[in-house]
């Protein structure tokens, strides 16, 4: 990895308040073992990393082969729970975000090695897909035996074209959502819907774990959002929330891999995790807090 430049944060992405209080320090567990800080922003609630490396270098913090989204591997104990959680969601994703839809163009932004829009190409929707990352989108290319996009500035849809667009644990990932956020109010259908996957900060293995949380994946994930923070987003651009549903497999892989970042050396990080994604779906059944959860909007 050559030696990047970061980037601090004095402003929110949202509403662009300077009001921004550190909660606590920590690093990114899965790669380089740099540190990182949490930001808060008191008047809506988005959580910001920082510093924050360049986007010229942003994809140097995915470059391994146990990042297991850009990969299709299924050796190793986490990857094999990583890809039976992902076998379990795709048919769930598809049914949340699809229902009461017609079908039509689906959008699926940061698609990874392609299994969203498979599942939904089998279910006769016209698929579009944009991936950044060069691997994953050669192996995505191959099963979808189409050409996909490496960034919307590729994008020659139309005006209100597309009537899904879904973005599965992308979001948090993007340098400039508000240009994301632009494109999207252009391409989507007025009938059309827009479905957002996120971890959820607010949810109890959140909490629990703190600075060792999985899904916080500094300094990968750049914004860290709760119901409020990303309802206020989409609001500013037009979408209201219509609906919320919990991604419950998602606590039992995040706490197990959150287990593995506090006790490296510990030989029951597995059956811990899995106790812990259990108690975190278990609080979650009353506050809704879900270690992740899917947002359903449309433009109002």
């Amino acid at each position: 990895m050559k030696q990047p430049i970061f980037h601090q944060r004095n402003e929110c992405i949202i509403c662009g308040s300077t009001q921004l209080e550190k909660l606590f320090d920590s690093k990114d567990f899965f790669l380089t073992k740099e540190n990182y800080s949490l930001i808060k922003c008191r008047d809506c609630s988005l959580i910001l990393t920082t510093p924050y490396p360049d986007e010229s270098n942003a994809a140097a913090y995915y470059e391994s082969q146990n990042y297991f989204s850009h990969q299709d591997r299924k050796e190793g104990t986490i990857a094999k729970i990583y890809n039976l959680v992902k076998i379990l969601n795709v048919k769930k994703k598809y049914q949340v975000a699809t229902k009461n839809l017609t079908v039509g163009k689906v959008f699926d932004i940061g698609c990874g090695t392609g299994d969203f829009l498979s599942y939904s190409k089998k279910h006769a929707w016209e698929i579009f897909g944009l991936e950044p990352n060069n691997d994953a989108r050669k192996l995505a290319e191959e099963k979808l035996q189409t050409q996909l996009l490496k960034s919307i500035e590729q994008a020659e849809l139309k005006s209100e074209e597309i009537q899904l667009i879904t973005l599965w644990h992308v979001l948090e990932h993007i340098y400039k959502p508000e240009e994301l956020m632009r494109f999207i109010d252009k391409v989507l259908d007025k009938n059309g819907r827009l479905v957002v996957a996120l971890p959820n900060y607010e949810s109890y293995d959140a909490v629990y774990y703190r600075k060792y949380w999985a899904a916080f994946d500094l300094p990968r994930h750049l914004f860290h959002f709760n119901k409020k923070s990303i309802v206020q987003l989409m609001n500013k651009h037009g979408l209201v929330l219509k609906k919320i549903v919990p991604m419950r497999w998602d606590a039992y892989y995040v706490s197990i891999l959150s287990e593995k970042y506090k006790n490296p050396e510990s030989i029951s990080f597995f059956v811990k995790g899995l106790y812990k994604g259990f108690i975190s779906n278990f609080k979650a059944k009353r506050t809704m807090n879900y270690s992740s959860l899917i947002y359903i909007f449309e433009k109002k």
